[in-house]
């Protein structure tokens, strides 16, 4: 699986990729003031909500205009 990040100035957004396929997609609010650790806790509870394995991403992708 793919995971695909894109950072802007309002939002986060992901989105999980099995091939080609969009499976799911998720929408965060960017805080600046989140440390690593919380934006991990916050990653990994979105994988458990979705019934997902992280460990299944082989490949991650990231976009940040901020």
């Amino acid at each position: 699986m793919l995971l695909a990040i894109d950072v802007g100035n309002t939002n986060v957004v992901l989105g999980l990729f099995e091939g080609e396929k969009l499976i799911r997609t998720w929408r965060l609010g960017t805080h600046a003031d989140h440390t690593s650790d919380e934006c991990s806790a916050i990653i990994r509870s979105l994988f458990d909500v979705a019934e997902t394995d992280p460990r299944s991403v082989r490949s991650t992708i990231l976009s940040c205009v901020v």
